[in-house]
């Protein structure tokens, strides 16, 4: 079973990106693995209780399209990691792959879902390579490379940086050349060459070299089908790069340049605009990314985001050191009474006096009095439904204060929702609990912890060592000596159950909850589906639990109750 065995990460580079949406698994519930007296493991009809596949392995695992992993002791073990050998078989017991591999990799994508139709399997022997299922068919066959694979959730798979899968197509970089990053929508490769990846340039998925790889930056523009590149005269260092000299090459879609220029730096611009602006002695420029030609007034893309921001100047008071701000025409918007330059952000400025500090609007009304030790901003985009087919981001501001070691929450217009009672609040890691009102707060030693939902006022004091935040429940722990304790709670702070367990892990929609080292299940409403009697429980699916009763392993239906055994 793949639980069992622990990866190994050897000298393997396994590098997941997100692309495309994934197909379904599909887990057959009907065909339940069984465990006889002799430990030896098959499959069983979960209706009629009758045996489908006889008891003849050492492990296996549910279908899931279609697929079965099953496997035996190794012969030839000489470690716990390289004790089972591996295959899969089909739900009538065909054999899709031979038990003869040590293990299998799941591919992932950068957020950690699984790409159900590929395996990165692994032999004794070291080899390696990538199977699709449920056809069983190798994307890379076994040997063929070195194990350094970059899987994406489209089904492709990067091997080496040299060839690329996808499909029953491989594509491969230029000769000499290694893939760096693939461009899925215009289908291009971006390329490096040399030891150090500094040589960057552009090919088709088919080879053709369209920017040479000599350049230390390149970028495609989808908007304009062209190319920049740009090379440096100077040094790079550990920390930093120092440039002497850009030259910059703007290239059409086959690769044929439409011109060279130089800048003060590398420019970059965002793929969906046509505009480029960069400095060259001393002068701000424009390009334009298509034709290549100088723009002397910038278009929509550069216009300032506000006419605050590009006519109104903060400035300091060379006699008395304060700062202030002005406008073009020299008239003072905001007094010169500031210790510290400031800056405003969505409308905001933190400002410093001797009394403390405090927030400002772009007018300089006073939001928050400057009296704080303290303070934090804290921002979350909210999305805001326009219509069916359309939606904009909102973005709320608060802020949290410090004053006396005492802390509060203030909104953006000032008012104190929150008053000086914790030692400490702030927003919970998860923006979403953020945007459903949830904040955080400790006592003063800030040892304990609560919440306060600033929507619906439920205010959970600071008694608890940690609470988790869900849709329609809290979990609470509190430390007990070297261990926790856990309690089921309402969104109100309220018990759902007065129970207290050792353990609370949620999955799969219900509880594996233990308590005197014997584990059960339990729903949200806190109702124990499963009694506490087992050593283990692993949660399969939504349905089905795999337990250890230590004697033997079964399965049991949660929401039923039936125990999947055969009578021996």
């Amino acid at each position: 079973m793949d639980n069992i065995m622990k990866k190994r990460f050897l000298f393997i580079i396994t590098i997941l990106i997100n692309m495309n949406t994934s197909a379904q698994t599909i887990v057959n519930e009907k065909l339940i693995p069984f465990h006889n007296n002799q430990g030896k493991w098959g499959y069983m009809d979960a209706d009629s209780d009758k045996i489908v596949i006889s008891a003849k392995y050492d492990f296996v695992n549910l279908f899931k399209n279609g697929v079965g992993s099953v496997g035996y002791k190794n012969p030839n073990s000489k470690t716990r990691e390289d004790q089972y050998l591996s295959g899969y078989i089909r739900e009538n017991g065909e054999e899709v792959l031979p038990i003869n591999f040590l293990e299998n990799f799941e591919a992932k994508d950068s957020g950690n879902s699984t790409i159900d139709n590929l395996r990165h399997i692994m032999f004794d022997n070291s080899t390696s390579g990538v199977l699709k299922l449920p056809e069983g068919k190798w994307l890379v066959e076994p040997g063929k490379y070195d194990d350094s694979f970059r899987f994406y959730k489209s089904g492709g798979v990067l091997v080496d940086f040299i060839d690329f899968y996808d499909g029953d197509k491989k594509y491969s970089a230029p000769i000499g050349c290694k893939i760096e990053r693939i461009d899925f929508t215009n289908r291009l490769f971006y390329i490096t060459k040399g030891k150090v990846g500094r040589d960057q340039g552009i090919s088709t998925w088919d080879g053709k070299i369209l920017v040479k790889p000599k350049y230390i930056k390149v970028q495609y523009f989808e908007k304009t089908k062209t190319f920049l590149a740009s090379t440096v005269l100077g040094f790079l260092t550990m920390k930093n790069i120092e440039y002497k000299d850009v030259t910059n090459f703007l290239f059409d879609e086959n690769g044929k340049e439409i011109i060279t220029f130089k800048s003060k730096q590398i420019l970059f611009v965002r793929k969906d605009e046509s505009i480029g602006r960069y400095v060259h002695e001393d002068k701000e420029l424009n390009i334009d990314l298509k034709t290549g030609m100088q723009i002397l007034e910038p278009k929509s893309e550069f216009e300032p985001k506000s006419k605050f921001e590009s006519k109104e100047i903060i400035f300091q008071d060379s006699t008395t050191g304060l700062y202030g701000l002005i406008n073009q025409n020299g008239k003072e918007i905001i007094p010169f009474k500031y210790k510290y330059s400031f800056y405003f952000d969505n409308g905001f400025a933190t400002v410093v006096t001797n009394e403390g500090k405090g927030v400002i609007n772009q007018n300089g009304v006073v939001i928050i009095p400057i009296e704080y030790k303290t303070i934090f901003k804290e921002e979350i985009k909210d999305k805001v439904i326009v219509s069916d087919s359309n939606f904009s981001y909102q973005k709320s501001t608060y802020f949290t204060a410090e004053k006396d070691k005492k802390w509060g929450l203030f909104d953006s217009t000032g008012k104190l929702i929150i008053p000086f009672e914790y030692g400490f609040i702030s927003k919970p890691y998860n923006d979403q609990h953020f945007l459903n009102g949830w904040i955080q707060t400790s006592d003063f030693e800030r040892n304990k912890c609560g919440l306060i939902n600033i929507y619906t006022k439920v205010n959970i004091p600071p008694n608890y060592d940690g609470i988790k935040i869900f849709d329609n429940f809290l979990i609470a722990n509190k430390r007990v000596g070297s261990n926790y304790t856990y309690q089921l709670l309402h969104l109100d702070g309220k018990p759902i159950s007065e129970n207290i367990y050792d353990k609370m892990d949620f999955t799969n929609g219900y509880f594996i909850v233990a308590k005197d080292n014997f584990q059960g299940i339990m729903n949200t409403d806190g109702k124990i589906l499963v009694p506490l009697k087992f050593n283990y429980i692993w949660a399969e699916t939504s349905n089905l639990i795999r337990i250890w009763d230590n004697e033997r392993y079964y399965y049991i239906n949660v929401k039923t109750g039936k125990e999947y055994r055969i009578k021996e």
